[in-house]
């Protein structure tokens, strides 16, 4: 479920005399994408989705106004392990030339903003064969979160947002010294959530978007 970055409005504005609306704003989306970034505390799992003859890139449906903050976990049906992320400069040094051969994924590159690409093709059209957990983030110009983010941890961004507004040298908010305060909270925060996050909590359910198979 979503919340509007907005509901922390009443929390951050009244520290922060004079500051504009949509300052305060862009703050809050800052902090929580700093906050999810470097926590990974947003998860997702990505149910068993299909892989496609000859086909090696696959787009991941994940929410409007997300990015993937980082892949926590990608799973071949076939394989015991996970694959591993490398970049396609390691993959061209480790075997060239993998682009246009088949096989078995050992191996995938992050694909654009929300997609894989394997380091094999697959060799046959096979349903439920690929699997993910991701850690997200919003983008830019979000204006909602995943509810967890709001109810688990309002002061704790809205300290983030602060922080960040209070640290602007010669405003009308400017509180140097509560702003180091308020980073220190948020700081610790994180460490918090990054913890809780390697414990498995905070997962939803996601689907893929679905290749027509014929």
């Amino acid at each position: 479920m979503s919340v509007s970055l907005e509901l922390w409005l009443p929390d951050v504005l009244p520290s922060l005399p004079g500051c504009p609306e949509s300052t305060v704003l862009r703050a809050i989306r800052d902090a929580t994408v700093e906050f999810c970034n470097r926590s990974q505390i947003w998860r997702f799992e990505v149910e068993p989705f299909p892989v496609v003859k000859g086909i090696a890139d696959y787009q991941l449906d994940i929410p409007a106004g997300t990015h993937i903050a980082a892949f926590i976990r990608v799973k071949h049906a076939d394989r015991q392990r996970p694959l591993e992320l490398r970049t396609t400069e390691e993959l061209d040094d480790r075997s060239p030339g993998w682009r246009s051969m088949e096989g078995q994924p050992a191996y995938f590159v992050q694909h654009g903003v929300d997609g894989v690409l394997l380091d094999r093709l697959p060799k046959e059209t096979r349903q439920d064969v690929l699997s993910a957990t991701l850690a997200l983030k919003p983008t830019n110009s979000a204006t909602t979160v995943d509810d967890l983010l709001f109810f688990d941890w309002k002061e704790e961004i809205a300290d983030g947002a602060r922080s960040r507004l209070m640290g602007d040298a010669n405003r009308q908010w400017s509180n140097p010294m509560l702003a180091q305060e308020k980073r220190k909270n948020f700081t610790n925060a994180i460490h918090r959530a990054a913890l809780k996050a390697r414990l498995g909590s905070g997962s939803r359910s996601l689907s893929v978007q679905k290749r027509n198979i014929y």
